[in-house]
């Protein structure tokens, strides 16, 4: 895991095989233990990283600052809570609720049977056994 701290060692940004910045600031990489109360930094992640601003580095181990306050001018920014493949399909599900899938397959359409919805095309033939139930979808078949 990388990790983003401010000057006080507040949590700013975290990463799970990725280089990040922040501000100008490069993510270093995290050495110290998980801490108490989750199996592992992704389950901590997880579960925090709508409140990453309760969290500090001391002597290099996250420590929970249970008094901080959250603060008002940042959005908070979705963030992957799954990832996966299923069948033809890979996708990754968001906080928010969004999820992003993309499905390989190979067929003989002719470009004639393919219909056009805004910028986006589909066919009656298109893949649509999804892994999971999904309360709306767009398509992007490009």
């Amino acid at each position: 895991m990388r990790i983003i701290t401010d000057s006080d060692g507040r949590v700013l940004d975290v990463s799970f095989g990725a280089l990040i910045s922040c501000g100008g600031q490069d993510g270093t990489d995290y050495t110290g233990t998980v801490p108490t109360g989750y199996t592992s930094l992704e389950d901590w992640f997880i579960k925090e990283a709508d409140k990453l601003y309760r969290w500090t580095v001391v002597d290099g181990e996250l420590t929970l600052d249970s008094s901080a306050v959250a603060p008002v001018d940042l959005p908070v920014a979705d963030y992957i809570v799954e990832t996966g493949t299923s069948g033809i399909w890979t996708y990754e599900k968001w906080n928010s609720g969004k999820i992003r899938m993309t499905g390989r397959t190979t067929s003989t359409i002719y470009a004639s049977s393919w219909v056009a919805s805004g910028s986006a095309y589909y066919n009656s033939l298109s893949p649509r056994a999804f892994p999971f139930t999904l309360a709306s979808v767009t398509y992007f078949n490009w």
